[in-house]
C-alpha cells in the first residue's frame, strides 16, 4: 500500500512539474516571440514601406480617392519633384492660390515652359484677363506684340484703334474681334488700368510668340477661362511659382500626372499643402537645434 501511494505521489509531482514547465515555455514564447501577437506589433507587418511614410514624400493615405490609379499618379517622380520644390511649397501655403493652380494645371504647366513670359504674365494678369476675354484679339496681340507696344504710353489710342480695327494693320485680320473687345467696357477699363502690359509683351516678344505658336498651350489657355483672373487674384503667391517654374513645366511632358491632378485637384491640394506644412515644421525644428 505504501509503495502504491508513493508511486502515485511521484506521478502527480511529475505531471505538476510538466504543467509548470509548459506554462513557463508559453509565457516565455509570448514575451519573446509575441505569441499571440499584440496589437502594437501588428503594425510592423502591415504598414506600407517606410519610403512612403517619410514626411517629405507624398503619402498614399493623404490621397482620399476611390481610383487608386490616380493616387499612384500623384506619387509619380515629376509630381514629387514639383511638390518638393521650395518655391512651390511657398505657394502651397496659400490654399486658395494652390487650388487655382490645380484647377488650371494644364494651362499653368504650358505657360511655365516659357519662364520669362510666365513671370511677365503673372505681373500683368488683370490686363491679360481682359485681353484674353476675346480669344482672337488675344492671339493677334501675342503673335505680334511689337505692333502693340505703342499703346503702353497711349492706352486711349488702343481703344480708338480697336473701334476702327479694319483700318489698323495689326488688327484688320481680326477686326470684328477687336471691335467686340472695344465694346466690352469692363475689359477696356482693366487694360487702361495696366497699359504697361503692351510694353511687357513686346519686351518678351520671343517667349510670347513661342506661346502663341504652341497649339497645345493656346488650347490649354482657351480651356481655362479663369486662368488670368486667378493669376490676378493670387499674384503675390504665384510670384513664387513664376520665380521657379521648371518643376511645373516638367508636368507638361507627363500626361498621366496632369490628368491625375485635373481629375482630383482637391487631393493634389491636400497632398501639396501637407508636404509644405511638413517642410515648414522640419525647417523650424532644424532652426531650433542650431
Amino acid at each position: 500500500m505504501n509503495q502504491e501511494a508513493s508511486r502515485a505521489t511521484r506521478k502527480t509531482t511529475i505531471w505538476i512539474a510538466l504543467a509548470v514547465a509548459g506554462v513557463a515555455v508559453i509565457a516565455a514564447g509570448s514575451y519573446i516571440f509575441d505569441i499571440p501577437p499584440s496589437h502594437d506589433n501588428l503594425s510592423g507587418t502591415i504598414q506600407p514601406a517606410q519610403r512612403y511614410r517619410a514626411a517629405e514624400q507624398i503619402q498614399a493615405q493623404d490621397v482620399k480617392l476611390a481610383d487608386q490609379t490616380v493616387a499612384q499618379a500623384l506619387q509619380s517622380d515629376v509630381v514629387v519633384k514639383l511638390i518638393n520644390d521650395p518655391q512651390f511649397q511657398a505657394l502651397a501655403r496659400n490654399p486658395a492660390a494652390l487650388s487655382a493652380v490645380a484647377a488650371n494645371v494644364q494651362a499653368f504647366a504650358a505657360l511655365a515652359q516659357e519662364p520669362k513670359a510666365f513671370a511677365m504674365m503673372v505681373s500683368n494678369a488683370s490686363a491679360l484677363a481682359a485681353l484674353s476675354s476675346n480669344t482672337q484679339a488675344f492671339s493677334a496681340v501675342l503673335n505680334n506684340p511689337s505692333a502693340f507696344a505703342q499703346y503702353a504710353s497711349n492706352v486711349k489710342a488702343f481703344a480708338v484703334a480697336a473701334n476702327n480695327a479694319s483700318a489698323v494693320a495689326a488688327m484688320s485680320a481680326n477686326a470684328a474681334a477687336f471691335q467686340a473687345l472695344a465694346s466690352n467696357s469692363q475689359a477696356m477699363a482693366a487694360i487702361a488700368a495696366r497699359p504697361q502690359v503692351f510694353a511687357d509683351l513686346a519686351a518678351n516678344a520671343t517667349a510670347v510668340k513661342a506661346i502663341a505658336a504652341n497649339n497645345q498651350a493656346m488650347a490649354a489657355i482657351a480651356a481655362a477661362p479663369n486662368l488670368f483672373a486667378s493669376m490676378a487674384a493670387h499674384s503675390a503667391a504665384l510670384s513664387h511659382l513664376a520665380a521657379a517654374p521648371q518643376a511645373l513645366a516638367a508636368l507638361n511632358a507627363n500626361s498621366q500626372a496632369l490628368a491625375a491632378i485635373q481629375a482630383a485637384p482637391a487631393a493634389f491640394v491636400n497632398v501639396a499643402a501637407s508636404s509644405a506644412a511638413n517642410a515648414s515644421a522640419s525647417s523650424a525644428a532644424k532652426a531650433m537645434q542650431k
